[in-house]
């Protein structure tokens, strides 16, 4: 490892000074990209020349050196036509239609050397072909999709590139582990050229090689070492590039959900969807790199556990991802689209009748993943990690009857309808006592089975799990929206305070959480308990009393107030807005009223006779 650790270095010191030279070789040669709401000057394109380069040679190297890298010779050259497409692509655009069949081509040419998923299994030998067509195209694809924002896809491939290599060392494949790190070396010389603003950028040429060659690294030379199941066979390579995988299944479900064609969006993809959560630039890349990092190290965690084990781990994440990505489209995108020319071009997937219904089943598909993670959890932490056989036998036999206890009182009891990014207190005991329900219900179930030497504390371990699991993904998401409020509202939004009743100024500020505009960085309340002293409700400050609100405004320096009193008579509420105003600050009045229908509708037909007469 020390020695490849060396090879990298040199091939990031090479891509440094290559790329250097490259930003001022391209543009003579007219290789430069056409100017876009990101660049707004032509920049150089065709970083895919340096990167290749570094890794064709570094092989060339190995070779003399006398590792064994024959099957690697093959992964590096059908990629190679991926890099001479690509660089076409970055000269004269290619329809997509054909970059997909140069893309097959490619991978049925790997595949005819010899490249495939290996130890698929008996019974399994001839969906190794088709499958590894589908992994090369499918990642080509997506580290295309992923080179959309300046340092996104250097770093995105570096860091699964490290992984890679480190997942090849400890399979015994060192010739594999070598090329992973040379490339995330390449990588990583890039990228400090690659950083926004980039001086140079990859192109087709740059991302579909990547792609291709670490979609190959992923899958290896030979069998792995203590690899044998076909589930881990797929599962591991495809935790390791989970976030590029992530970001297309990503864009390509929300473009179809608006009606936009999956070749035209641009500002929809995951590290933008952050930038409308409120993170600057630096930090979505950081967050999206520390997300590479997490499947990178979960990739790795196959070799430390029982397969039960990390497939139980895996469906968790899963879930993980599919509530992360509920998360991630609440961030409009809208006007950055509008930026880039991207409109819709017919009906959108969430106008179907089907929509409901689709969602429900992928929200019962997750829940059924949670039901199993979390009760192979319990067996697990009862058993200190080493179940016994029988006890297997036994989640097998009770998971059927968990999972339609769990989902049938969660449709009962509208879990499933509850809109869970604007929950209440309700809405979490009813997810609470659902639960508990179903927890008892489980415990019923084992007594009437007489199911052999089935442990008690398994029911309890799982309630406690469920519970734990089902509370976090549901508020999980509201809490994140939440949070991602405050960060946009902390960067442009108005110092705020809240005054007004305590219930009132609590209502308020969970209306302002979930709202999706930075407008307001509530900094503080004020209650109007005259006794009201210091402390903190969902992280922001009590100040103190309204009879001091202008001086706490002041002593803060607040820019604006937001007055809730609801049971406040008209002359009190206005004589707190006079004091703000007087103070120098911007007021707004929450105002709440419930009258009857023939009051509203008299009061609106005034108003519209009122408006016009001064017509």
């Amino acid at each position: 490892m020390v020695e490849a650790a060396l090879f990298a270095a040199g091939a990031g010191l090479a891509s440094y000074l290559l790329t250097h030279s490259a930003t001022r070789i391209l543009p003579r040669l007219g290789l430069v990209s056409t100017p876009d709401p990101n660049h707004p000057r032509p920049v150089p394109v065709g970083g895919g020349i340096v990167l290749w380069a570094v890794v064709f040679a570094s092989l060339s190297l190995l070779t003399v050196l006398g590792h064994p890298v024959r099957p690697l010779a093959d992964v590096v050259l059908a990629a190679t036509v991926l890099f001479l497409a690509g660089l076409w692509d970055d000269v004269r655009p290619m329809a997509p239609r054909t970059k997909v069949l140069v893309q097959i081509a490619a991978a049925s040419a790997a595949v005819i050397s010899g490249v495939a998923f290996p130890s698929l299994g008996p019974g399994w030998a001839w969906a190794a072909a088709p499958m590894t067509l589908l992994w090369f195209v499918a990642l080509c694809n997506a580290f295309n999709l992923i080179d959309n924002m300046d340092g996104m896809l250097p770093g995105v491939a570096a860091t699964a590139a490290v992984f890679i290599g480190f997942f090849a060392f400890l399979t015994d494949r060192p010739a594999t582990g070598f090329l992973a790190w040379i490339a995330a070396g390449a990588c990583l010389g890039f990228l400090r050229h690659n950083l926004p603003p980039a001086r140079i950028l990859l192109g087709d040429s740059g991302s579909m090689f990547l792609g291709f060659l670490l979609a190959g690294l992923a899958i290896g030379d030979h069998p792995w070492r203590g690899m044998t199941q076909v589930g881990l066979t797929i599962l591991v390579p495809a935790m390791l590039l989970a976030i590029p995988i992530f970001n297309a299944t990503f864009v390509t479900v929300t473009r179809k959900l608006q009606g936009v064609p999956v070749s035209r969006g641009k500002a929809d993809h995951i590290n933008y969807r952050l930038l409308a959560h409120g993170l600057s630039r630096s930090r979505a890349l950081g967050t999206v790199y520390a997300l590479c990092v997490a499947t990178g190290a979960l990739g790795l965690v196959a070799l430390a556990v029982d397969t039960l084990t990390y497939l139980a781990g895996a469906a968790l994440f899963l879930v993980v991802l599919v509530y992360l990505a509920a998360f991630l489209h609440d961030g409009r995108v809208d006007d950055r689209q509008r930026d880039f020319r991207v409109e819709q071009s017919r009906r959108g997937w969430d106008q179907s009748p089907w929509y409901r219904w689709v969602l429900l089943i992928v929200a019962v598909s997750g829940d059924v993943l949670l039901v199993f993670a979390s009760l192979y959890a319990a067996f697990h932490l009862r058993f200190d990690g080493a179940v016994p056989e029988a006890q297997l036998a036994n989640l097998a036999t009770v998971l059927p009857w968990l999972i339609l206890f769990r989902i049938g009182l969660g449709l009962l009891r509208g879990l499933y309808d509850t809109r869970w990014s604007r929950a209440s207190f309700p809405d979490t005991f009813r997810l609470a006592g659902t639960v508990a329900l179903g927890t008892l219900l489980f415990a019923a179930l084992v007594m009437a089975l007489r199911v052999p030497s089935f442990p008690r504390t398994v029911v309890a371990l799982e309630g406690l799990i469920t519970m734990l699991f089902l509370v976090g993904t549901r508020l999980g998401v509201r809490r994140l929206g939440e949070l991602a409020v405050r960060k946009r509202g902390a960067q442009h939004g108005m110092r705020t305070i809240v005054a007004g009743a305590s219930d009132a100024v609590l209502t308020t500020y969970r209306e302002l959480a979930t709202r999706n505009g930075g407008d307001y960085h509530v900094i503080g309340f004020v209650e109007d308990d005259p006794r009201a002293g210091r402390g903190r409700f969902h992280g922001v400050r009590v100040l103190g009393p309204v009879s001091k609100l202008p001086a706490l405004a002041r002593l803060v320096r607040a820019e604006h107030v937001i007055l809730a009193f609801p049971k406040e008579s008209a002359d009190a509420v206005e004589k707190h807005l006079q004091a703000v105003l007087a103070a120098g600050m911007t007021a707004e009045v929450v105002h709440l009223e419930i009258v009857a229908a023939r009051t509203w509708l008299g009061r609106r037909a005034l108003a519209s006779s009122s408006s016009g007469k001064t017509a």
